[in-house]
């Protein structure tokens, strides 16, 4: 879809009927998500629900970092806590923990320690390879999927027409 509304759970209401409003310019922004945290025993890792948009951010920065990062292939308990399938699971590195905290400060995400392994297969996530196709009449499509991806710090290549006919592109 490509409504707000559908994407993003935002209750939109229909003006049927001109208005006018009292607005004023903003020139700048100071919003920032108040803080996440890391919390938990962490002797395997962490996990972070998939669920919030900067879950994918965060699983890219980790991977672009060099750590180890995973899906849970299916829901899994730790101690009294459920988590769900496709919960991101981050293995502990010696540099993960600050990432970590950096990352909490940064996306207001929070990540709770694992004290063993979870009891689900996990599908271990790599940088993926993005190539992004742009005629030589481009198009608005290709402007806005390539500011999302590099939005969520996504590694893309530009494709042209020369490239798909005449490049390997394995």
């Amino acid at each position: 879809g490509w409504t707000l509304p559908l994407q993003m759970g935002v209750r939109v209401v229909r003006a049927e009927t001109p208005f006018e409003a009292n607005l004023y310019a903003i020139t700048e922004t100071t919003l920032r998500p108040d803080a996440g945290q890391v919390s938990g025993d962490a002797v395997y890792g962490y996990v972070l629900p998939h669920t919030a948009n900067g879950s994918a951010l965060v699983a890219n920065r980790l991977l672009n970092a060099g750590e180890s990062v995973s899906w849970a292939g299916a829901g899994f308990l730790d101690g009294d806590t459920t988590h769900p399938e496709g919960a991101i699971i981050i293995q502990k590195g010696p540099e993960t923990e600050a990432r970590l905290r950096e990352a909490a400060e940064a996306t207001g995400l929070s990540f709770d320690g694992l004290a063993v392994a979870p009891a689900a297969p996990l599908h271990t996530l790599e940088r993926p390879r993005v190539g992004l196709y742009k005629s030589w009449f481009p198009n608005m499509d290709e402007g806005w999927t390539r500011w999302l991806l590099e939005r969520y710090e996504y590694a893309v290549d530009t494709l042209h027409d020369a490239d798909l006919r005449y490049e390997k592109l394995a």
